[in-house]
């Protein structure tokens, strides 16, 4: 079973014994919490002499972090799967276009600027949310 799938279900189960938030503001909290837990466990995992658990902390916030958006996701109605799905391909339309502009500039993203590749990436987020 897809892992976002079987989050949603796990969450599912929890509920019907009782083990839920009463509504969406308690997944949401727990998605700040996770963040924060997220970018701590990074801090520890970048400092120098950083241990193996330090750096495996790091997945295991990711996961927690994942874990609440689905929670929220669930609580909203919204299936994750989709969600995702839709992200991704507003992201990988975007990039096409950055491409496309490059081309009719005659240049390389690879050989563009940081405040270039901005400004074009805007371009493109602009023109993807003309078709919304």
């Amino acid at each position: 079973m897809p892992a976002l799938l079987r989050a949603w279900r796990v969450g599912e189960k929890a509920a019907s014994i009782g083990i839920d938030w009463t509504d969406e503001a308690g997944p949401r909290g727990k998605l700040d919490e996770e963040l924060g837990e997220l970018d701590q466990a990074i801090e520890r995992a970048d400092a120098p002499g950083a241990s193996e658990a330090a750096v495996g902390e790091v997945t295991a916030e990711l996961g927690d972090a994942l874990f609440s958006l689905v929670n929220l996701a669930r609580k909203r109605g919204i299936d994750p799967e989709a969600a995702l799905r839709g992200t991704i391909d507003r992201f990988a339309g975007r990039v096409a276009r950055v491409e496309s502009l490059c081309r009719a500039r005659s240049c390389s993203s690879a050989d563009l600027d940081a405040s270039t590749l901005d400004a074009l990436w805007a371009q493109a987020k602009a023109a993807s949310n003309e078709g919304s």
